[in-house]
């Protein structure tokens, strides 16, 4: 099903097309240099994204290890550590083994549970990595348009003594917004 995913080559391509349309329309602005670090990000999101899909095999096998390596020695172990009484268990005996081995139990399958999610929490942290370097991307270019009023560019609002100098054109204006617009779009992707 080729609509249900995205296509991070197309993506890219997208990206870059942008990139030389608003280096065109804007080469001395810093949105230009802002689409470059997105065609990096887009480039790096790629990769980030194959590794986070590859499976850890390295740690999958070495939490198997240690996985099995614990099973052995609880095995073999088994016999020298546990003493027999010579005489009949009580009931308050088997309530303590039985609490005892509960306990053991639960903290056993603790450990397996951390030690098996161990590769999805790397993963995850990776993820939320990229996540926050687009989002911070997604901030800069909001910063971008903060200072780009259309109401200005038609003389409907009276600037007032702290107002940013407004250096564009109406058209200008009305491209550079659509150019931020289009890159939210894309960084959402």
């Amino acid at each position: 099903m080729p609509y249900r995913s995205l296509n991070p080559d197309h993506l890219l391509e997208r990206v870059q097309t942008l990139q030389k349309r608003i280096y065109e329309r804007f080469p001395e602005r810093n949105i230009n240099r802002v689409c470059e670090e997105l065609e990096s990000l887009t480039r790096s999101a790629k990769e980030r994204a194959q590794w986070i899909n590859r499976p850890l095999w390295w740690l999958r096998i070495g939490v198997g290890v240690l996985i099995g390596a614990s099973a052995v020695i609880a095995i073999v172990a088994t016999p020298y550590v546990v003493i027999v009484p010579d005489q009949p268990f009580s009931f308050a005996d088997f309530v303590q083994v039985l609490d005892a081995a509960s306990n053991n139990i639960l903290l056993i399958v603790a450990a397996v549970i951390f030690l098996v999610s161990t590769e999805r929490r790397i993963k995850q942290r990776r993820t939320l990595e990229a996540l926050h370097e687009l989002r911070s991307l997604a901030h800069v270019i909001d910063m971008h348009q903060l200072t780009k009023d259309p109401d200005s560019a038609f003389n409907i609002s009276t600037p007032t003594a702290h107002s940013p100098a407004r250096r564009l054109l109406p058209y200008q204006l009305g491209r550079y917004l659509d150019y931020c617009s289009e890159m939210l779009s894309l960084i959402s992707k």
